[in-house]
Formats: structure tokens, sequence, C-alpha cells
């Protein structure tokens, strides 16, 4: 007869979050935290149990989480905040997710919240909005020359029309990577997109009245 499959347990399921970013914790309905499993931020057991968030945190802080907890047990909602902490001049970010935990009868007994250190993809999505400001930045800085090649490329009575055309076509290129680096590249809306590529070709006192759904692309 094959043998039974274990089970998964409770001690299996704290044991697995050793060595990963996320912490588990309990406060009571008064917010003083009851255990703690696998802290992060270099907190410890001994830093926590027994103490409110007013206790160990910083007054900004502390004020911002306790309104997040107290407005759970509230409404027995779940929530979900991202949390910005600053400590010995470091800054981290927590995606804190909270939870009424309730007895047998359904009486709110505390807070059961999961702590997930999101620091590092914080600081990867700044570093690649620094670096597409400045892809966008260099790419208008490479525009103002191809501008300025055409200029005295083109700089004749006979041209003069054709040079105002090309001017207008780099202006709404440029218009358009603005735009898109505004939304760091993701997704764009269309009547914004379709603003800044026909504007350079209206003139100042023109109306524009774009219709249909105003899509991301």
């Amino acid at each position: 007869m094959a043998s039974a499959v274990p089970k998964v347990s409770a001690t299996h399921l704290l044991r697995a979050l050793q060595g990963t970013d996320i912490c588990i914790f309990f406060q009571d309905r008064d917010l003083v935290y009851q255990w703690i499993e696998n802290p992060v931020g270099g907190w410890e057991e001994k830093d926590l149990i027994g103490f409110s968030d007013e206790q160990v945190v910083e007054p900004e802080l502390a004020a911002r989480v306790i309104k997040a907890k107290k407005a759970v047990l509230k409404s027995g909602t779940n929530d979900k905040n991202e949390v910005e902490a600053s400590g010995d001049g470091n800054i981290g970010w927590i995606d804190l997710y909270l939870e009424c935990e309730r007895d047998p009868n359904g009486q709110v007994q505390g807070l059961l919240c999961f702590a997930v250190d999101i620091t590092e993809k914080k600081r990867r999505e700044r570093n690649m909005r620094e670096l597409l400001m400045e892809v966008s930045h260099r790419s208008r800085n490479l525009l103002a020359i191809v501008q300025s090649l055409a200029n005295h490329s083109l700089k004749s009575e006979d041209n003069a029309v054709l040079l105002e055309r090309f001017n207008d076509r780099l202006q709404s290129l440029a218009s358009t990577l603005t735009v898109v680096t505004a939304t760091d590249w993701d997704s764009a809306s269309l009547h914004e997109l379709i603003r800044a590529q026909i504007m350079p070709f209206l003139d100042r006192d023109s109306v524009v009245d774009i219709t249909g759904p105003d899509v991301d692309i």
C-alpha cells in the first residue's frame, strides 16, 4: 500500500519563509506585537514583541501604519499599503498586507500582517526611470542637432516652407517622446499622443476635438 503523503504544516510554511523577504506577524486589537516570524529590515523579536508601533518606529511612520491598521480593524476589510521607512540614513520600502484575525465566533482578535521587503525592487524602478530620463534628454539633444543641420542646409528663400515643415515634424517627434517618457515607456494615452503630434502643425487659435476612446498604447 502506498505511504500517506505528509501534509504541509504551519511549521513547514514558517520554515519556508527563512531566507525570503517576507515577514509574518500578529498584533492584538491594541496593536501590540504578539508574535513575529522572519523579521525583516534588521528587526529582531525582542525589538517588537510586547510593544506597539509608536514604541518601535519613528512617529511619522507610526502614525501612517496605525491609521491603516485601525481602519482595517474597524471595517474588517483586508488592505494593502506601501510603506516607506528610513533609518540609519537608508530608505526602505515594504508592501504591508493587513487582515483581520477572528476567533471561531467571528470576533476580531487582532491583525495578521504580511510584510514584504520591496526595497531592491523600488531601487531598480528608480534607476530605470533615471535611465529613461537620460535617454530622453540625449534623444532631444540629438533632435536639436538634426534641426540645426537642417536649418543650415535648407536656409534659403526657396526652402523656407520646406524648412518650416521639417522643423514642425521634429517638434512633433520631440513632443511625442516627452509623452512616452512621462509614463516610463510603459504606455501612453492615445489622445495625448495625438495632441503632441499635431500641435506643431496648428495655428495658435486652433481648436482640436479628439473623439473616441482614450486607450493606452
